[in-house]
């Protein structure tokens, strides 16, 4: 009784009562614990993101005690964006990038819908192409938490210090007008608006939504952490202006009004070499050689004299003209000049206007004002007004004033020879170039390599490296977009640009030829990072399938091989890996109308597999092989059935298209898939076989002559009695010579074809007996592999009834449409695309495609395999081969042949029209080099030919832009006389029509 009263007393005082038998002194209160030991239990319910805050708080405590606290604020801004700049400028650029190609990304997603692998596959791809690392960039956000802290830091820190500032009575407590957080969220709405919100809707959303959340965020906030986070984003926004190029543009913008102040100190239309900006219609060569040298390239220095200031040059006294010269001449650096000529349509895409205007080398002060008039001058002569056809050249002159290099040797480089896409030529002379691009010597000419930089011919001259002038032709092409003719002189062991134009005849010659240079062309771009020696194409199984296919069949074949085509697919059902790129059409390339693999593609398609996928394959093995026979068989003939007994012709148009469209579909994405797993399957057991059976002859023996009851040649020779070509046709006849050429006839329609191979069958030699007393396993390793070899052959057999019916669906529409065989020279897009009610464009494009396919295997090349090098020098074609004739050139220009009247012209220096006087059009021009006076008599003539002279003279250069057949370098043409009958042909013969029975070669 007592212990309850006392209970009740002591919970009436708060103290907890635990039971009637507790006695009062068994109660005992805690007292608090000391000092150090709370100080202890407060650190152990301390995480460590209370310790980050508490050591910041230090060091802002620390940074004010010695200064203020907004400075170790902003330090403290400076360290978190450093922290984690590398990958926000990464993670910036990425979101630049991904916002300009958005609509990219869109269209291929939208494209590869029906298909999530591929664009899966096709996602991954594209980042990888454009530099994209999304999930890293994710690291990025880790800025936030860091803010996080700051903001933390700087509010504990300020709210022990009680300091002043401006219009705040004290960093501590919120700011009483709220200018800082109505500048945060002013910063914060600058990036919003600039790097996130894309679309006006998001920018108006950001701006009626998320600016009020913000500021309902921050207003709270102490006036210190209000500071941090404005010193935050406003390192925020210098961080995007860098990476936008905002600085960039800013130091341009500033450069521009330097150079415009020092222009208004010149003569006006006098503007020094580097400005590019005001030498935008000052012709392509001052444009050209202004953009070369503002991007480093070696060139000469000078001035530019435009045609405004020329037409002023025009209208001053004589005194002024001589006062005018002078300046120019100061302000191109007082030293010997070259005076060229700079026309608006001069260097142009269509024509270059080579050594029409006239140069002057070597100019001194003294001579300065003659060389302006002399150049002036040509800028309304005859000779331009000839070859441009528009007239008067006056108001589109200026000048290009640039210092005299004095040259130990001069030349030009074509960075393309225009007849051999894989070569880059050089012509060089000793001295000064204007010797070679006048004509008046005969070069040294080299090529080199294109791509791999290295010589045509190891014995080709080498006085000079010029593996530097190649090198800055690559800088300046691509500097300029496309192949370049550029001038250079070599002076002090150092290249000099003196000038770079377009090339503008890069399609020379006759049809063919065109066609062999633009497929080289385009099979060398394709291929131009490859390595010199590296095989890039070679001819595999695949070139004895199709070895020159039509292009009907090499567009399904293309389709079998690429992303989501039957490949593809069985990959995907098999587990195993699938190496082709999303956008490449297969592994297959098409050159000049024979079948090669791209070396590189077809390494990556190889079969690699991890022992868990081996494994799982080899569970496989045995099922498949079940499977194809029991369920893919029967149920490929139930199909078929109804197909062979359709009449194609009698469909209309629209169901025949679409049962063409229906066959395709099937052999692709049904018949082919299961033939190419067990073709995956093949090449998997085969190997694993080999390698079981590498160390025992006998073994291997057996393995490679096993029985394939289902190879064409074991069925043909089944075929025998007097029944043997019925039973061979039952077997055969949807078969064909080339079974994957839609355009063979199957033996169903030529028996004759296969009768001729059936009474050629010869006996088998027999299979080689398998080994006694194989391990079970080995036996049955070796065993798999030769029903899989024997299953794949049956698999293709069985396949190829598919491809016998797409071919008679498309004889049947060749048919009705009136494209008969044509039909196979279009591509199955093109066939299932197009709008067959007007079949008569499609018509012009198989004929025109069959006409360029014709042409194309006349070029195609021999080589089994091809590295870079071999392309390069089997792009020079019959250049490649060199003869030692008695009378003959080298074509620089034209094709065909001409036969005419020989109009000789001794004097090379006669620039008199009555020298011409008996000219009729159509003669063909001779002479010891062709002076460019002669421009229009050149264009008036059959052909043209020249003891001196190369590739790259200004005359050769005109000759090829109208088209007018040139030898130079000939040999010989002394035995020639002025009026006789003479037949000049691209081959570079030349033959005198009274002496037929005289040899003639190309020189």
């Amino acid at each position: 009784f007592m212990s309850q009263v006392l209970g009740l007393e002591l919970s009436q005082q708060g103290i907890d009562f635990r039971g009637r038998y507790t006695l009062p002194w068994e109660y005992f209160v805690a007292p608090k614990p000391k000092p150090h030991v709370q100080a202890w239990l407060a650190g152990q319910q301390t995480g460590l993101w209370d310790k980050a805050i508490s050591a910041l708080t230090a060091a802002l405590l620390w940074v004010h005690e010695r200064s203020h606290i907004l400075l170790g604020l902003l330090a403290l801004s400076i360290a978190t964006r450093i922290l984690v700049l590398p990958v926000a400028l990464k993670s910036e650029r990425d979101q630049i990038i991904t916002n300009d190609t958005a609509d990219e990304m869109k269209a291929l997603k939208a494209r590869l819908a029906h298909d999530p692998v591929r664009k899966a596959r096709a996602v991954q791809a594209f980042y990888k192409d454009k530099g994209l690392t999304p999930m890293k960039n994710l690291t990025a956000l880790l800025f936030l938490p860091v803010m996080m802290l700051g903001v933390s830091a700087a509010q504990e820190a300020s709210a022990s210090l009680q300091t002043p500032f401006l219009w705040m009575a004290d960093l501590g407590l919120p700011d009483p007008l709220f200018i800082m957080p109505v500048l945060f969220c002013a910063l914060a709405a600058v990036y919003l608006l600039w790097a996130v919100a894309k679309t006006p809707r998001q920018k108006t959303l950001w701006m009626v939504l998320g600016m009020p959340a913000l500021f309902a965020m921050v207003f709270s906030l102490s006036g210190a952490a209000n500071a941090y986070l404005c010193f935050s984003l406003t390192l925020l926004l210098v961080q995007r202006a860098y990476v936008t190029g905002m600085h960039r543009k800013l130091g341009e913008a500033f450069a521009l009004r330097a150079h415009k102040r020092r222009l208004a100190k010149l003569p006006r239309g006098v503007i020094p070499m580097g400005y590019t900006e005001e030498l935008e219609h000052a012709g392509n060569k001052a444009l050209r050689l202004s953009i070369l040298r503002n991007a480093g390239l070696p060139v000469p220095g000078g001035v530019i004299v435009r045609s405004d200031a020329i037409h002023g040059y025009r209208e001053m006294s004589e005194a002024k003209k001589d006062a005018f010269a002078a300046k120019v001449f100061a302000l191109a650096g007082g030293k010997p000049v070259a005076v060229r000529s700079s026309a608006s349509n001069e260097d142009g895409h269509d024509q270059s206007f080579a050594g029409v205007f006239e140069s002057v080398l070597d100019v001194t002060a003294d001579t300065m004002r003659a060389a302006l008039d002399e150049v002036v001058t040509s800028f309304s002569s005859e000779r331009a007004a000839s070859y441009s056809g528009e007239g008067d050249s006056t108001d589109q002159g200026n000048i290009v004033v640039q210092e005299m290099v004095q040259a130990e040797y001069a030349g030009v480089l074509f960075t393309q020879d225009p007849m051999a896409p894989g070569m880059a030529m050089i012509e060089w002379v000793e001295g000064c170039g204007e010797d070679l691009v006048s004509g008046r010597v005969t070069p040294t000419s080299l090529r080199f390599g294109r791509y791999t930089g290295l010589p045509a011919s190891e014995d080709q001259d080498q006085t000079l490296d010029m593996a530097p002038l190649l090198a800055l032709g690559k800088q300046i092409e691509d500097t300029f977009g496309c192949p370049q003719d550029v001038e250079w002189a070599y002076a002090n062991g150092q290249f000099q640009i003196v000038q770079s134009r377009d090339i503008t005849t890069l399609s020379l010659g006759t049809e063919q030829e065109q066609v062999r240079l633009g497929e080289w062309r385009d099979l060398l771009d394709r291929y131009a990072d490859a390595a010199p020696d590296q095989t890039i194409l070679e001819q595999d199984e695949m070139s004895e399938v199709l070895p020159r296919p039509t292009p009907l069949s090499f567009s399904l074949m293309s389709e079998l091989w690429a992303p989501g085509g039957s490949v593809d697919l069985a990959c995907r059902e098999l587990g195993v890996p699938y190496g082709l790129p999303e956008g490449r059409d297969g592994h297959l390339v098409n050159l000049f109308g024979k079948t090669y693999v791209d070396v590189a593609l077809k390494q990556d398609m190889t079969l690699k597999l991890t022992a868990a996928k081996a494994k799982q394959l080899r569970k496989q093995a045995h099922p498949m092989i079940t499977r194809f026979r029991s369920e893919v068989m029967p149920e490929l003939r139930n199909k078929l059935a109804i197909w062979q007994a359709l009449d194609y012709a009698a469909l209309p148009q629209d169901k025949l298209l679409e049962a063409i469209s229906t066959l395709k579909d099937m052999f692709i994405q049904e018949v082919y898939l299961e033939a190419e797993k067990i073709n995956i399957l093949a090449g998997f057991t085969m190997g694993e076989a080999g390698t079981a059976a590498a160390g025992d002859p006998a073994l291997r023996a057996h393995l490679m002559h096993a029985e394939l009851p289902n190879a064409p040649s074991s069925l043909l020779a089944s075929c025998t009695g007097k029944d043997a070509q019925t039973r061979a046709l039952q077997l055969m006849g949807h078969r064909s010579i080339f079974d994957y050429e839609l355009s063979s006839p199957r033996y169903a329609e030529a028996p004759a074809l296969l009768n001729s191979l059936l009474s050629s069958t010869v006996e088998p030699i027999g299979a080689v007996p398998v080994p006694a007393n194989l391990p079970d396993e080995l036996d049955d390793t070796i065993g798999i592999a030769i029903a899989y070899q024997d299953l794949k052959e049956q698999a293709k057999h069985e396949a190829l009834r598919v491809v016998a019916e797409l071919r008679r669906a498309l004889l049947a529409l060749g048919q009705v449409s009136g494209l008969e065989d044509l039909v196979f020279s279009l591509t199955f897009t093109e066939v299932l695309d197009s709008n067959w009610s007007n079949p008569a464009p499609l018509r012009e494009l198989a004929e025109a495609r069959a006409e360029k396919e014709a042409l194309r295997k006349k070029s195609a090349p021999t080589d089994v395999s091809l590295t870079l090098r071999d392309c390069e020098l089997l792009s020079l074609g019959a250049q490649a081969q060199t003869g030692d004739g008695t009378m003959g050139g080298t074509c620089v220009a034209g094709s065909g042949s001409a036969t005419a009247r020989v109009f000789w012209m001794e004097d090379d220096s006669c620039i008199d029209p009555a020298a011409f006087a008996d000219f009729q059009d159509g003669d063909i021009l001779v002479c010891r080099m062709v002076n460019p006076a002669w421009l229009p008599w050149v264009q008036r003539s059959g052909a043209v030919l020249s003891e001196v002279g190369g590739w790259l003279s200004h005359m050769a250069i005109v000759a090829r832009e109208k088209d007018v057949l040139m030898l130079v370098a000939c040999k010989g043409l002394d035995s020639l006389e002025h009026g006789e009958q003479v037949t000049v042909s691209e081959d570079g013969t030349i033959q005198p029509l009274e002496q037929k029975g005289l040899k003639v070669v190309s020189a």
